[in-house]
């Protein structure tokens, strides 16, 4: 049918747009033994305010810790994941990093107040996939990098305080090549390691002769978590077939919990309205009640 215009359309004047974002994403939430809490993301404004790749917000969530994020603007690299250590400071987890002159790879640790700590120098062939913090501030790392600091350590090696490779620690290595997805340490200082297999190391590096898992093939572990009660939480994607069920938990020496079972209807899929396609489970938490939290 005929249109008629009772105008010419024009542009109003009158109308002026300062700014206009994008949704950013945030990859990881973490908070502070102080209240504090820290983002990691693809973001560049949080709350109205530049704040870049890593923000950390005052308790409540409604105000930036604006020291800590001066010191940290200046920070040019991607951050893939924030770890807080017991003295305050943050281990960030990257593959290229760089302040000013100093550049950093793979291992970076910064300041309880955001500036970068000098003496901490860790250098790695290849990214790394996990890490985990013993109580006397030593760090089991875990990847698929060749060497570390230049002493060969595929798989599993153990870092001083400084960053230097600890003499003390044979390094691991898992059959085949296979990928090192994640890691727990077990209160008795022992450290499972997950990925194709799972295994369980001493403190020394060696692994534990008394424990054993058939993980079948086209089975990936994604995660996994120790409960308080000594059992061991598996989160598995499968690449084929249903031979391992998505989630499932172990006794202490590494057999089926027969206990536990999640049902034919559970997967290590999440559906919902929001997400354009199902997003992989990747992730387990432990509720204080001792509900599981599967992401």
């Amino acid at each position: 049918s005929p249109v008629a215009w009772a105008q010419s359309p024009a542009l109003d004047p009158s109308f002026q747009v300062s700014r206009i974002f994008k949704v950013g994403d945030a990859v990881q939430a973490l908070e502070q033994a102080d209240g504090k809490r820290i983002l990691v993301g693809s973001f560049t404004y949080v709350h109205g305010e530049p704040a870049a790749r890593l923000v950390r917000l005052l308790p409540g969530g409604t105000q930036l810790d604006a020291v800590f994020n001066q010191n940290v603007s200046a920070l040019t690299g991607a951050i893939y994941q924030v770890t807080a250590l017991a003295t305050g400071k943050l281990l960030l987890r990257t593959d290229y990093l760089q302040l000013g002159n100093t550049i950093r790879r793979n291992l970076v640790q910064l300041h309880p107040n955001g500036t970068l700590d000098p003496a901490f120098e860790a250098s790695f062939g290849r990214e790394y996939q996990d890490v985990v913090v013993q109580p006397d501030g030593k760090l089991v790392v875990a990847g698929t990098f060749p060497n570390a600091g230049g002493s060969q350590a595929p798989g599993v090696v153990r870092l001083e305080a400084t960053g230097a490779p600890d003499a003390t620690f044979q390094p691991y290595t898992i059959a085949g090549g296979q990928p090192i997805t994640c890691m727990a340490r077990q209160p008795d200082g022992k450290i499972l390691v997950g990925g194709a297999r799972v295994v369980r190391l001493l403190p020394t590096g060696e692994p534990d002769p008394s424990f054993s898992v058939a993980i079948p093939g086209g089975t990936v572990i994604q995660n996994l978590v120790v409960q308080p009660d000594g059992k061991i939480l598996l989160l598995a994607s499968q690449s084929t077939g249903r031979a391992w069920p998505p989630l499932a938990r172990l006794l202490p020496d590494g057999t089926p919990d027969p206990s536990f079972a999640t049902g034919s209807n559970f997967n290590e899929y999440i559906t919902a309205p929001n997400l354009t396609r199902p997003e992989q489970c990747r992730s387990i938490a432990l509720q204080a009640d001792d509900k599981i939290l599967v992401a």
